[in-house]
């Protein structure tokens, strides 16, 4: 275990006293913390990261935060850049290229967690939404059928899988079309 400073010039103070000159009181980076074949980066706020150990040196020289949508983000040449998207290589400007974190933590920036896809691909990773009240991701109850039924979104297509006398009947419908249409990108929690 061994704690890294990052190359930051900058300081913050916790306390927001640009007077206190404290060192309990001045931030001056990230720390970081090697672990294996990843680094675990620290926030000033307790927050932590992680990053494959290959691509310390990219963001090593930059203060990283965590915003309010769980990415890890940091300002670059005075424009703010994910940090993901800096590991991948991809510019800001490019809203067509997405990443997709394959385990859904989008604090854990490693490379093998992380992979280009386009829109529909990434939405097809995306967890069961909270709105839903069956507990699985495309089956719902039918009041007018009585009936659990199962369905499937492709390419902005919605394929109906068909209704259903049991929920497991359903769900496995479900289960078989995501492994059919789906592949590698299903949502696996």
């Amino acid at each position: 275990e061994l704690h890294v400073y990052s190359g930051c010039s900058r300081t913050k103070r916790f306390n927001g006293d640009s007077f206190d000159y404290r060192k309990s009181n001045l931030y001056f980076g990230n720390t970081y913390i090697f672990d294996g074949d990843r680094v675990v980066g620290h926030c000033f706020n307790g927050r932590t990261f992680c990053v494959s150990r290959s691509d310390f040196g990219l963001i090593a020289p930059y203060r990283w935060h965590i915003d309010a949508n769980q990415y890890v983000l940091a300002k670059i040449d005075g424009t703010e850049i994910k940090q993901h998207r800096l590991i991948l290589g991809i510019q800001s400007d490019s809203p067509s290229i997405e990443v997709d974190h394959i385990n859904h933590d989008t604090c854990d920036n490693r490379r093998s967690n992380l992979r280009i896809v386009n829109r529909s691909q990434n939405c097809i990773n995306e967890r069961t939404p909270l709105t839903n009240t069956s507990g699985r991701k495309g089956v719902y109850w039918s009041k007018p059928a009585q009936k659990w039924c199962a369905q499937i979104n492709i390419d902005k297509r919605r394929i109906y899988l068909g209704s259903f006398e049991s929920f497991n009947d359903a769900c496995q419908a479900r289960a078989e079309a995501e492994v059919k249409y789906h592949k590698e990108y299903a949502c696996v929690s």
